[in-house]
């Protein structure tokens, strides 16, 4: 793996080391759902003549819970992992409009706030995200405002794919029986089963936002974005 740059800087925008002291605490810990990043073998990087030669490479993640193995998802499947998760530091966005490339943002230090309610008579969890930007490049000159909007839409797409393949899998990929359990153990309780709340609910309620800074930006990036 580290002799591929190009996988590197993938990887490390997605993949989220386990230390083996984490594991074992939240193997324990109630309504945590634990994933561990998942290697495969590939020979499509390395070549010495016509001979292919098998090398590592990241396949996604395998999820634990109630110290039980759930499911995996692959790693198309988890794009919206990154986006939820605070240890996520930095990590680029490829914009696109119309299927077609506008730009390269860097998202940075994901605020989350997930909060619990009942409609309908259902539980229902509510995850409010937020985040800072700044502009990497632009491919042609376009308002702050529609980059922001463009960002948030594809940020909260993949967020939701990621939610409902682990609904189609059995797994609480964002954490959300975890939370109820620290907000409200009473309720988490109420509603528990086989280890963390009902996963029946096909939609997230979900809302993005992303600050783009303009600040500092060279006076020609600034006419670019503002123009």
């Amino acid at each position: 793996i580290i002799n591929l740059p190009k996988e590197i800087t993938k990887q490390y925008t997605i993949i989220d080391p386990l230390p083996l002291y984490k594991f074992q605490r939240n193997y324990y810990e109630p309504g945590m759902t634990t994933r561990i990043p998942f290697l495969a073998t590939t020979k499509t990087y390395w070549k010495k003549g016509h001979t292919s030669f098998p090398m590592l490479k990241f396949s996604g993640y395998g999820f634990i819970n109630d110290k039980s193995y759930i499911n995996h998802l692959n790693s198309h499947d988890i794009a919206g992992v990154r986006w939820t998760d605070e240890n996520t530091k930095r990590a680029p966005l490829l914009l696109k409009f119309n299927k077609k490339i506008i730009g390269h943002i860097v998202l940075k230090n994901p605020k989350i706030d997930t909060k619990h309610f009942i409609k309908n008579g259902k539980l229902r969890m509510l995850m409010n995200i937020h985040f800072d930007a700044d502009i990497f490049q632009l491919i042609n000159s376009m308002p702050v405002n529609d980059i922001k909007k463009i960002a948030e839409d594809q940020v909260e797409k993949e967020i939701k794919k990621t939610y409902r393949k682990g609904i189609e899998r059995g797994i609480d990929t964002y954490q959300l029986s975890h939370s109820l359990y620290r907000q409200n153990s009473k309720l988490w309780k109420q509603y528990k089963k086989e280890g963390g709340i009902s996963l029946q609910n096909k939609e997230l309620d979900l809302n993005v936002s992303i600050n783009i800074a303009t600040n500092g930006k060279s006076k020609n990036m600034r006419n670019m974005i503002e123009h």
